[in-house]
């Protein structure tokens, strides 16, 4: 068991006045590394077989000429151990997303593959049966979420392309299909921006540079849902910087809204209210990280707060999940968790009976030479 410690090995201030001292109950310990099929994918954490804690579940597509695709799942026994299951796939699967899809209580899978859009519903103990599916045009989409966007109490499924919002609302117990043209998009987030009780669109665009010059303009926009699944643009700047990965959640009382610089891998702290857009304060320098890859608010040390999580490269290789609690004060603290290399994504599971929130992160891609594993980080501390 490898103990990682906060700050102990990559130390780097990021000109916030964050101290070097830090909540002992963020700090994680890599648990245990677990070997999957080729390049997992889409990592979620729900209750699969119905005992009450948190599985995983993933598409892993592996080479046409040694291994066919398929869903993994990694049963959680309670106590931090984790048993593998598989199901393979005749098509290959890209976008995964786990809801209760027809209001039995269980974890459903949404799944798109390259010809359709289907639906595994759960029959509790964690066995699934295609209960609906729809042929679709291969395209490259993105953000496959099960929400409900329509106000019915019902899980809806939407996706995105380059261009358009992709819709399947549910309603008289079948799905109606509709998209929107919502500009160019790069990156979204689902959150009631307008606090009226459904969920809007909060996206980005970075733009397009040539040559060191920018060729098509950034934007930040803000879709506001008309609570039928509809929606109206509320918001839209063109910002001074290439807008990319974003989170929002609400802090201080407030909505805030982070959107990470696409160029500089710097995070811009933003306050949403009376449908304006003002800035807070910017998180790092440019040269922190190499490249950032995922950004997520959570609260991780259940303390009621939300802290500010962010993948990273460092040094071209290492990558780092940076923590940043108290994250809107001049007086937070930050910690770096140095996961697997090669690793895409991370979230969070709780793998023990405690309180606290845990790590997964995971390798993902369809090279060859990319890593197929799965780790887990367990939280140091009382819980």
């Amino acid at each position: 068991m490898k103990r990682i410690l906060a700050l102990g090995i990559l130390l780097i201030f990021l000109g916030l006045g964050f101290l070097d001292s830090v909540d002992a109950s963020l700090e994680f310990e890599e648990y245990q590394v677990y070997e999957v099929e080729q390049g997992p994918e889409c990592l979620n954490t729900a209750d699969i077989d119905g005992d009450g804690d948190q599985d995983m579940v993933m598409i892993c597509n592996g080479d046409i000429q040694i291994s066919a695709s398929s869903i993994v799942y990694l049963i959680n026994s309670g106590s931090g151990g984790f048993e593998k299951r598989t199901d393979e796939l005749t098509n290959t699967p890209y976008l995964l997303d786990v809801a209760d899809m027809d209001g039995d209580g269980d974890a459903d899978i949404v799944l798109m593959d390259n010809s359709s859009v289907r639906i595994l519903s759960n029959n509790g103990a964690g066995e699934f049966t295609e209960t609906w599916s729809h042929e679709f045009s291969t395209l490259l989409y993105s953000s496959l979420s099960a929400l409900d966007l329509n106000g019915d109490g019902k899980r809806d499924i939407a996706f995105f392309d380059s261009v358009f919002l992709h819709l399947f609302l549910s309603g008289g117990g079948d799905y109606t299909y509709r998209k929107e043209s919502l500009n160019k998009t790069s990156f979204i987030f689902w959150y009631d921006m307008d606090g009226d009780g459904d969920l809007d669109i909060f996206k980005t665009y970075t733009g397009m540079k040539l040559f060191g010059e920018m060729t098509e303009p950034p934007s930040i926009e803000v879709y506001l849902n008309r609570g039928n699944g509809t929606f109206e643009k509320g918001y839209s700047q063109e910002p001074d910087y290439m807008a990319g990965l974003v989170a929002v959640g609400s802090m201080d009382g407030g909505i805030r809204v982070f959107i990470g610089d696409y160029e500089r891998n710097i995070v811009k702290v933003y306050r949403w209210e009376n449908s304006e857009l003002s800035h807070l304060k910017d998180i790092g320098s440019e040269g922190d990280f190499d490249t950032v890859h995922s950004m997520k608010l959570f609260d991780v040390d259940s303390d009621g707060e939300l802290e500010l999580l962010v993948l990273g490269t460092v040094d071209f290789i290492t990558k780092v999940v940076r923590i940043y609690d108290d994250v809107l004060s001049d007086s937070g603290t930050q910690q770096d968790y140095e996961g697997t290399t090669g690793t895409t994504d991370f979230g969070f599971i709780k793998a023990n009976s405690d309180d606290l929130w845990d790590l997964v992160g995971w390798e993902g891609s369809y090279m060859m030479t990319a890593g197929n594993k799965v780790w887990v980080a367990l939280q140091r501390g009382e819980g």
